[in-house]
């Protein structure tokens, strides 16, 4: 069994960089034309951070699946990815789309192989359930980046209310503040 883990990864290994430049590339298809033509230029860290990332970002994914355990770099690498789309307006399963793209890019370049050897078969399986492990990691990592987002809007909202209060009181008024307006933010409490 060994051996034919070795054998999977060699073969991997022997396919990353056109493994990694699909995935990319398959991953953008969620962005417009204008924005994936920017997010392409990969080698251009500081005018273009955002492909620079995802780019290498999954690059270290695809390496750490390669590791017959992924360390916990792999959730880094995931991080990086999913705070910049947390911010995006973006379906949320769209989000998280790309770690199930790599299923389908990996099965494409390896072809019949993994069918041809049976030991070769269960490694390629093994590999598959590493990757449905790692999207239940994107997803966690994805929907705390967004909670984040959530409480942040909230307080500069309660933040905003306590200002407009403070105004209101100097002008001698009483200002109804988020928290006293009836029905408004009580589920939010």
């Amino acid at each position: 069994m060994a051996s034919a883990a070795r054998n999977l990864i060699s073969i991997l290994l022997e396919k990353k960089s056109a493994i990694i430049t699909k995935w990319f590339n398959l991953s953008l298809e969620i962005y417009p034309p204008e924005t994936v033509r920017n997010l392409k230029n990969i080698n251009q860290q500081f005018n273009n951070p955002v492909g620079h990332t995802f780019y290498h970002a999954m690059e270290g994914i695809f390496e750490q699946l390669l590791q017959e355990t992924a360390s916990e770099k792999v959730a880094l690498y995931l991080d990086k990815i999913l705070r910049i789309k947390a911010v995006q307006d973006i379906n949320p399963s769209q989000v998280v789309s790309f770690v199930f793209q790599l299923k389908r890019i990996v099965r494409e370049e390896l072809g019949d192989v993994t069918f041809s050897n049976r030991a070769l078969m269960q490694e390629f399986l093994d590999f598959e359930l590493k990757i449905d492990d790692l999207s239940m990691v994107a997803f966690g990592i994805y929907t705390d980046c967004r909670e984040k987002i959530c409480q942040l809007r909230l307080a500069e909202v309660k933040k905003k209310n306590e200002i407009l209060e403070r105004i209101s009181l100097l002008n001698g008024h009483h200002y109804q503040t988020f928290d006293e307006q009836e029905g408004v933010g009580d589920d939010l409490k």
